[in-house]
């Protein structure tokens, strides 16, 4: 499954430093609790805006779709963010 998300960072962030803390935080919470791959992977000179790319492998499309739904879920509820754009790609090999 890849899944390419881009979010607003809620509390307008007034440096990139400041960015970098909410996203550092956000791909570190998807990849130790959510057990994902996780980068930031466009939008990085805005500073309202971050762009994420999330990986998982596994054999249940359904599982997957699950797993990334939760950690959306769970993301949003812990951080100031909020999801407006995402594309989910689930390939079978």
């Amino acid at each position: 499954m890849v899944w390419r998300a881009r979010c607003r960072i809620l509390t307008s962030p007034q440096s990139l430093k400041e960015k970098r803390s909410v996203v550092q935080s956000v791909l570190a919470k998807a990849r130790n609790k959510f057990h994902l791959s996780a980068a930031e992977v466009g939008e990085h000179d805005m500073l309202n805006v971050a762009e994420f790319g999330f990986c998982s492998v596994g054999v249940d499309a359904t599982k997957l779709e699950q797993i990334a739904e939760r950690c959306r879920d769970g993301l949003e509820r812990d951080f100031p963010i909020e999801f407006f754009d995402e594309d989910i790609s689930v390939e079978s090999y």
